[in-house]
């Protein structure tokens, strides 16, 4: 067989003696390489644009101002070039892509006068510039800088009527959003009447009752203006459903202006209106409950949808339910769809199993060995769904909420005054109480001492021990636990405990046989050394004189304890919980 040809001629390279590499011609030069050809052309291009000489010099100092170690006098020279170069051009460099970023340094480094000659000069064009991809940034920055209440009124006069069109613009979108949330609500409300009818931008300052309303989010300005003009409520409110619409097209309604209106629009239009636009919101639940207004929207919608809208909410909270009930806002919607929905199997399955599981672990840390439910136990408003659930009646325990939680969680009736859900409350509450029951029962036995000296988590050790008797031996062996100890003089374990304590007193014969005979047997040989140690421990033992005889009459009878307690209630401070006791004793 014979041998392939080699050639010795050729290099590492391969393929000639140069190693793969193309001879240059002699006469050949860089200026005639291809990439140097286009760079040429592309240049040559460029400076037959207007302001060419200009956005190169101003490219130069820009290059020079962002670099964050220059001094504050470097940038205050370099500013100053910038701003002797660029000025009355600002509106051309704004709209090219390559120079936006000049007009935007211009106005972060410019001093008050500069940035006030800028905004001048831009007035009339940020309109258009608010829509551009690169040159909205400049508005932004006119809106982060320029904030004399001179400077408000002139981005504002030049932002009247064209609200809506910017509002339901991709980018435009995002000018909006900054400027309602910058601005007080008095200073943005000429904008937010747009939202409602061009025609009612037109009323002075004042002319709307919430015109001095300090609430930025404007959540009462359609409902004045209704109020106002009720010949007009069909017209203004098909005007905010079209607003609404053209945003839900855009896929806007992130934005917390367009969860503002839909709230808005919620708490204003007719069930029945309602219902007709939750096929199209429910789907964004989970992007519109990150605002008040957006939770209350979704509350809103939650009440007057039908079954299967309320499924789709629930489906997609599903793997964000725990994330969500811990969320400032977004938790009152999952206790309002809870609420609503007659079918507790399918709140089982998508809402209240994400909870009694165990979350995935942080990256970096361990898996957490707490029971799932006590992180909800225990925050100030993931809890008000287990104090719903376990409070008597079907009703909102209005002692763990607050006005506003109970304005959104009142009754759902329709147009005809008849409830939105057909099961009766306290059965669809003892349902899911049943499916919680062991989980709350282990979570209170395992942590019975961290609900103690947990304002919140104490709320629902109370309400759990008012629900199941076998709660007060995790109690007591909580109180056992070396780190309670103290519990008696904790701020909050011994109010925790003094509650515990009284919810007996409605319950007569009870006592003896439940936590305060209990607590007296295990304190009632040594109550100075046990209970009394300072004021608050008298406070939870004058609880438990309260509510039992037997402790009453053991306390009389203990002379250190009458001796301790006359002189412990002679003190300059921390006397008041001794002269309680006192006063119980009598």
């Amino acid at each position: 067989m014979a041998k392939p040809y080699k050639d010795n001629n050729k290099g590492k390279g391969g393929g000639s003696a140069t190693g793969g590499q193309k001879r240059k011609s002699p006469s050949s030069s860089s200026s005639d390489q291809p990439s140097n050809s286009k760079r040429a052309l592309k240049k040559e291009r460029q400076s037959y644009r207007p302001n060419n000489e200009v956005v190169v010099s101003s490219k130069d100092l820009w290059n020079k101002l962002r670099l964050k170690t220059n001094s504050k006098a470097e940038i205050r020279e370099l500013a100053d070039s910038l701003y002797d170069l660029i000025k009355g051009k600002m509106s051309d460099l704004g709209k090219k892509h390559d120079a936006s970023r000049i007009v935007q340094a211009m106005i972060q480094h410019g001093t008050e006068s500069q940035r006030d000659s800028c905004l001048s000069e831009l007035a009339n064009d940020i309109p258009e510039l608010s829509k551009q991809q690169y040159s909205h940034f400049i508005v932004l920055k006119l809106l982060k800088y320029c904030t004399s209440s001179k400077n408000k009124k002139d981005i504002v006069k030049s932002l009247k009527n064209q609200v809506v069109k910017l509002a339901t613009h991709s980018v435009g979108a995002r000018v909006v959003e900054v400027c309602l949330a910058e601005f007080s609500a008095k200073e943005s409300e000429i904008l937010k009447r747009e939202f409602y009818g061009k025609q009612y931008a037109m009323f002075t300052e004042g002319d709307m009752s919430s015109s001095g309303s300090n609430n930025n989010s404007g959540s009462d300005l359609l409902k004045a203006l209704v109020e106002e003009h009720p010949d007009q409520k069909e017209s203004i409110l098909k005007h905010v459903e079209t607003v609404i619409n053209k945003c839900l097209e855009k896929k806007l309604i992130a934005f917390a202006y367009v969860q503002d209106l839909l709230c808005q629009y919620t708490m204003s239009c007719s069930p029945s209106a309602i219902n007709e636009l939750s096929s199209s919101i429910v789907d964004y639940t989970l992007d519109v409950i990150t605002t008040r207004p957006g939770a209350k929207a979704i509350c809103q919608i939650a009440s007057h949808s039908a079954a299967k809208e309320r499924k789709r909410i629930m489906k997609t909270l599903k793997g964000y339910t725990r994330s969500s009930l811990l969320h400032r806002d977004a938790y009152i919607a999952i206790i309002r769809s809870i609420q609503v929905t007659d079918d507790t199997v399918t709140v089982q399955k998508m809402i209240l199993n994400e909870l009694v599981k165990s979350p995935p672990p942080t990256p970096g840390q361990s898996q957490s060995t707490d029971h799932p439910l006590l992180e909800i136990a225990k925050d100030a408003n993931a809890s008000k769904l287990l104090l719903f659930l376990l409070s008597e009646g079907g009703d909102v325990p209005h002692q763990y909420f607050d006005p506003w939680e109970c304005d959104i969680l009142a009754p759902a009736v329709n147009e005809k005054g008849e409830s939105t859900s057909r099961k009766n409350p306290e059965t669809r509450k003892s349902e899911l109480l049943q499916f919680l029951k062991n989980d709350i029962l282990k979570m209170v036995s395992q942590h019975a001492g961290d609900l103690i000296v947990n304002k919140y988590g104490g709320k629902v050790l109370e309400n759990a021990l008012g629900r199941w008797g076998e709660c007060v031996e995790f109690v007591m062996a909580a109180l056992e636990e070396e780190a309670l100890a103290d519990v008696f003089e904790s701020a909050v374990g011994h109010l925790v405990l003094k509650r515990l304590l009284l919810t007996y007193k409605e319950k007569e014969g009870e006592a003896e046989e439940g936590l305060p005979g209990k607590m007296l047997e295990k304190f009632g040989d040594n109550f100075v050394d046990g209970m009394m140690k300072s004021s608050r421990g008298a406070f939870v033992l004058g609880a438990l004189v309260e509510v039992s005889k037997e402790a009453k009459k053991k306390c009389k009878a203990d002379k250190n304890l009458v001796k301790a307690m006359k002189e412990k209630s002679k003190g300059e401070k921390g006397t008041a919980g001794f002269l309680a006791l006192i006063d119980k004793l009598k």
